[in-house]
């Protein structure tokens, strides 16, 4: 504390605790003595204009319950303040956020709207309403008036000190609070559109599946009705075919072979089959979810169902592909 012939200061040295920390720490550890920024702070002031009278501070008394100061003007006032007069408090309030602050888990991913949003709009809101001028208490001498035009001066300071400190930063509050909800408005339309596009997207998967689906169903009937066709030309050649055992070997070989290849051919039809009925199930069973929340589909699911549905039409086409192929050998 400094007091002086026009009032009270409070300055608070912070570079000494750190001073005191580095001296009671390890010899490796490092100091920055400038990290916190010192302070002063004008309690009382009892000199508010330029002329010669003066209402000194003979002296000052601090008290520890309750926390406070006591001062002795010239004038034979006694002044008594609730202070917090202890500076330390506040620097061990700082160091406790900053160690909370530290033991908090640190999110790595975070989304675009917090990264957009990003630092604190509260802090930045108190940062803007931080006073660069403290306001002291008035204290003058009371045996003396003070006349009209010191009064006048006062009163214009504490106008002038109004519209610079006070309104002015709550119309640059209310400008940036203005801009800020039209930041978020604009980000929530955006990803309305974005939702949109992702609805129109999953109907046009949802639909090209349908399609794959009914195309399927047609290539295993019409698969079926083929079978039965080699099966039947197959007893028909046998009949016809003259009793030649060597002939009859090659031709049971054959037959084994066309056999063997009709079951490898069925079982993959049977997988397909499997594979549309669970894409099927999966997209009625999404379809019932979906009334009941908002689903996005991430883009990675949306990829396999691409690549997913893109090799069963690949499969189809080669089953069709070994289909003709078989005809052209039996000659159907």
């Amino acid at each position: 504390f400094a007091y002086h012939n026009a009032g009270l200061h409070a300055i608070t040295i912070n570079f000494i605790s750190e001073l005191q920390r580095f001296v009671e720490g390890d010899v490796d550890s490092d100091i920055s003595p400038l990290s916190i920024a010192s302070n002063a702070e004008y309690i009382v002031c009892t000199k508010i204009d330029a002329s010669e009278r003066i209402n000194a501070v003979l002296g000052f008394v601090l008290l520890q319950m309750p926390s406070g100061v006591v001062l002795l003007l010239g004038s034979g006032e006694v002044i008594s303040l609730k202070l917090i007069i202890d500076p330390k408090i506040l620097v061990e309030t700082v160091k406790i956020k900053e160690e909370t602050d530290k033991s908090l888990p640190k999110l790595e991913a975070k989304s675009e709207l917090d990264r957009m949003l990003e630092p604190s709009f509260v802090d930045h809101i108190k940062s803007m309403l931080k006073r660069d001028v403290t306001q002291p208490i008035l204290s003058v001498d009371k045996t003396s008036t003070p006349n009209p035009q010191e009064c006048y001066e006062l009163l214009t300071q504490a106008i002038e000190v109004l519209r610079t400190q006070y309104l002015k930063r709550h119309e640059l509050v209310r400008a940036e609070i203005t801009k800020r909800v039209n930041t978020i408005k604009l980000r929530k339309e955006q990803q309305e559109h974005e939702i949109a596009d992702l609805e129109k997207e999953r109907e046009n998967i949802r639909e090209t599946a349908h399609r794959l689906a009914e195309r399927f169903e047609e290539i295993s009937d019409q698969q079926e009705i083929i079978t039965k066709k080699c099966q039947h030309l197959v007893r028909q050649a046998h009949t016809r075919l003259p009793t030649n055992p060597i002939a009859d070997k090659e031709f049971a070989q054959e037959v084994e072979r066309i056999n063997k290849e009709t079951k490898a051919l069925t079982n993959s039809m049977q997988k397909a089959r499997d594979t549309i009925n669970k894409q099927t199930y999966h997209i009625s069973k999404y379809n019932q979810t979906a009334k009941k929340k908002t689903f996005h589909l991430p883009e990675r699911q949306e990829k396999n169902i691409k690549e997913i549905l893109m090799q069963i039409a690949a499969e189809v086409d080669s089953q069709i592909r070994d289909v003709k192929h078989i005809n052209q050998q039996l000659g159907v």
